[in-house]
């Protein structure tokens, strides 16, 4: 365990951003009324800036961030926390310093419009409008933040003797610690499985015959989609387990042939149908199907 945790480091990314929503309870009371009712059965939200495109330009790239993170780590631990290698770390940072300066370039954008949004909510909004629902600019960008930590893994070894605490007490949170470790890295590794998994079986899925023995339709991912797994593999695979290696290395043979000749030969349609078919079945053990 001791050689995988120095090969790791754990990634915490939090990006907050001001959503322009808010509930407005007047019209909650009013709905209620109209409608005889209690006033906690539902609740309006207004969109405060409707239709703008500068503050969605923010959130689009928020969450196009997000997924990037999530695709590029695994999970770990119940804070929030991902894992990567650490020979990952280098690419890791090189996306996200891309994705930091779309946000912040897209940030700034939003910041000079601002007082023109809020003047065009106003008439949007018609009598829903509050300026109180409004900060000042300077308030707004403190809603914007964007924080990465990154810390490596704990070392078990750390628990040596403690004052206080007798030497046998130690070696139980050692070994407590040590445990703690291992089902972290095995719940990551079936992660890895389970993605792996996922998209294998959409292939199996939409290359076999509809129930009218005609061919399903598909988008062109059902192949990028695996593809672009397959690349990040090698910095996924966190012990370097060796049926993920020949796993993904018979995945590859599911990607030999393009979308248009999966649409086009029916022959090598069945043929990678077949393959994923087994490839899927094959892996289900890892992933507790």
């Amino acid at each position: 365990m001791s050689r995988i945790r120095n090969q790791l480091l754990c990634i915490g990314l939090n990006i907050s951003c001001w959503e322009a929503r808010r509930q407005d309870k007047k019209v909650n009371s009013e709905v209620a009324a109209s409608h005889g009712t209690a006033t906690g059965v539902g609740r309006y939200h207004k969109d405060l800036l409707p239709d703008a495109p500068e503050h969605q330009a923010i959130l689009k790239i928020r969450n196009a961030w997000r997924v990037w993170h999530y695709a590029n780590t695994l999970p770990w631990g119940n804070d929030g926390s991902r894992v990567i290698r650490s020979a990952a770390f280098l690419d890791y940072t090189a996306g996200y310093r891309t994705y930091k300066a779309e946000f912040d370039a897209a940030c700034e954008a939003f910041f000079a419009a601002y007082p023109r949004l809020v003047a065009e909510a106003e008439f949007k909004l018609n009598t829903l409008f509050d300026p109180a629902d409004y900060p000042d600019v300077s308030m707004v960008r403190d809603r914007f933040n964007v924080n990465m930590r990154v810390y490596p893994m704990p070392n078990a070894e750390d628990f040596r003797i403690i004052e206080g605490i007798p030497e046998e007490e130690v070696e139980r949170l050692r070994a407590d610690a040590v445990t703690g470790l291992n089902e972290q890295v095995t719940l990551a590794i079936k992660d890895l499985w389970t993605r792996l998994h996922a998209v294998v079986s959409a292939m199996q899925t939409r290359l076999e015959m509809g129930s009218d023995g005609k061919p399903l339709k598909f988008h062109d991912s059902l192949v990028g989609n695996i593809q672009e797994l397959l690349d990040r593999v090698p910095q996924l695979n966190l012990t370097g387990d060796p049926e993920i290696t020949t796993m993904t290395e018979q995945m590859r043979e599911l990607v030999e042939f393009g979308p248009a000749t999966l649409r086009e030969d029916m022959t090598v349609r069945v043929d990678v149908a077949a393959k994923a078919r087994e490839l899927a079945k094959r892996m289900s053990c890892f992933v507790g199907d």
